[in-house]
Formats: structure tokens, C-alpha cells, sequence
């Protein structure tokens, strides 16, 4: 049988630690690196996909391979997974990320956000550049009343497939 051309897969970045490719196998294949059988590290990298038929003619494409980690927990101040507490008077800022990883950084994805309780009035989301940050209502840019207010944070990949949700609630108490 004649061939129609040759196909090659070529990691753009040469992250051997993240993944590998095997251009044997038929199809080929996007594998974990060599010699392993699970994928042992969180990252991504850009699989250039090549064809090349037999009048040389070239299609390319490339791909983009995120590489997760199994357990994501999620977190709003960068250090636990816990609910937050925060005294009336003050101005901290609460950002939805994953412990351990800046998501949105790190992998391109999305993070947005929604609130819930009877107290939401005393804090506003702001999304930008993939962040979803909840900070104090502004007027006055500190909180002013004691309250609570629970997050939905939720992480996707940019067409929209959700990747890590989770809730998490903060305390606002007085002096």
C-alpha cells in the first residue's frame, strides 16, 4: 500500500518530564514520559501535530496539553482550604485559585465566580484576566458591617468546560 504522506508529533517545548510521544504506535500517541505510566507532574506544553503529504505539501496544527493535578482543592487566600474570616475595618482581598497551583497562570484557564447569602451587598466580584477576586464593596473599599457571604468559585478551560468548583464562606466580624 502506497503512502499518503508522513505525520509527526513534536513537543514544541521538549517538557520530556511531562509527557512523551510515540510515533510507533498506530495512531500515535500522546503518552506519559518515558518509562512511567502515569503522568507525575502537573504543567502543559504544545504538541506541534505535522503532516506532510507526498508532494511535500505541509498541514500543521498544534495542540495544547494540560496536565492537571489528580486532587484539586481549591482555596481564596493562596495558603488553606478553609472558610475565611475577616474583621469589619479591614480590606483584604479574597482571590479563587488552586492550592499549590496558580491556575489561571500556569494553565490558561477561567475563573469566575458568584455569590450567595443575605449579606452579598457587602462585597463585589471583579474578573480580569481570568481572575475572580472578591473584595469589599467600594464605597467605602473596606468592610463596614458585620456578615457573611458564601463563594462559588469555579474554574474552566476557556470554552467553557469546568475544570475544579468549589464554596467557600467568609465571616466579616466586628471590632
Amino acid at each position: 500500500m502506497e503512502s499518503n504522506g508522513t505525520l509527526t508529533l513534536t513537543d514544541l517545548y521538549s517538557r520530556t518530564h511531562l509527557l512523551s510521544t510515540n510515533m510507533a504506535s498506530s495512531p500515535m500517541r500522546i503518552e506519559p514520559p518515558s518509562k512511567m505510566s502515569v503522568y507525575p507532574f502537573p504543567g502543559d506544553t504544545v504538541i506541534s501535530c505535522t503532516f506532510t503529504n507526498k508532494w511535500n505539501q505541509i498541514w500543521q496544527e498544534n495542540l495544547t496539553v494540560e496536565i492537571m493535578p489528580v486532587n484539586l482543592t481549591g482555596t481564596i487566600n493562596g495558603k488553606d482550604t478553609g472558610d475565611q474570616k475577616v474583621t469589619v475595618g479591614e480590606n483584604r482581598i479574597y482571590t479563587c485559585d488552586i492550592l499549590n497551583l496558580n491556575g489561571s497562570e500556569t494553565t490558561g484557564g477561567i475563573w469566575t465566580a458568584q455569590l450567595f447569602g443575605k449579606d452579598v451587598d457587602f462585597v463585589e466580584i471583579q474578573m480580569k484576566n481570568g481572575h475572580a477576586r472578591v473584595v469589599p464593596r467600594d464605597p467605602p473599599g473596606f468592610y463596614k458591617s458585620s456578615g457573611q457571604v458564601q463563594v462559588n468559585c469555579v474554574f474552566s478551560t476557556p470554552t467553557g468546560d469546568i475544570i475544579h468548583q468549589f464554596n467557600r464562606t467568609i465571616t466579616i466580624t466586628g471590632k
